[in-house]
């Protein structure tokens, strides 16, 4: 009596062919429980059936029914705002237009200041430059430099325009009129 795994196999090849042909028959005994026995012949003669019983079995695995609910698609990552901005100031920076971002600086530090001093906006332009030196706590040329900002700028001119700017936002936001 074979044990509860036995393998037998068979080689048969034709001599008197020009093409040799292996055929390979295995026949795999599994024994489960003493009650019970399970077993599987396949019988395999060259690459072609072993790719085709893959395919067979990749078939049957995609057709199969599944169980349970479909899983949801993942959320798609959500970028923050602080993430979008930084791109944005890349991307003007590469291709030098640092004249729009200067600009939109400039106008969003000067809204801040006409919604915190609507009299800001009546001033002439000398008393406009005291009055934001002295609310940023930086030099009238500095604040100069910003109401005047525009045009073509280069690189340290521009970092200390938009520091003004900055500085005047956090002033407004310590409260700072």
């Amino acid at each position: 009596m074979p044990g509860p795994l036995s393998y037998h196999a068979t080689v048969d090849a034709a001599a008197h062919r020009p093409r040799r042909r292996v055929t390979v028959l295995a026949a795999i005994t599994l024994v489960t429980c003493p009650l019970f026995f399970f077993q599987a012949r396949m019988l395999v003669s060259d690459a072609g059936g072993i790719a085709g019983a893959a395919l067979l079995a990749l078939w049957l695995w995609r057709i199969a029914p599944r169980f349970g609910p479909v899983a949801p698609d993942a959320p798609p990552a959500r970028r923050r705002l602080l993430d979008h901005l930084r791109a944005s100031g890349r991307y003007y920076w590469a291709l030098d237009l640092r004249e729009r971002l200067l600009i939109a600086a400039r106008d969003a530090a000067l809204r801040r200041v006409l919604r915190a001093q609507p009299e800001f906006a009546a001033a002439r332009p000398q008393e406009r430059a005291a009055r934001l030196a002295a609310l940023a706590g930086v030099s009238v040329e500095e604040a100069q430099r910003l109401l005047d900002a525009g045009g073509a700028i280069r690189g340290a001119a521009f970092i200390q325009v938009i520091q003004t700017a900055q500085r005047v936002h956090a002033a407004l936001e310590r409260g700072n009129r």
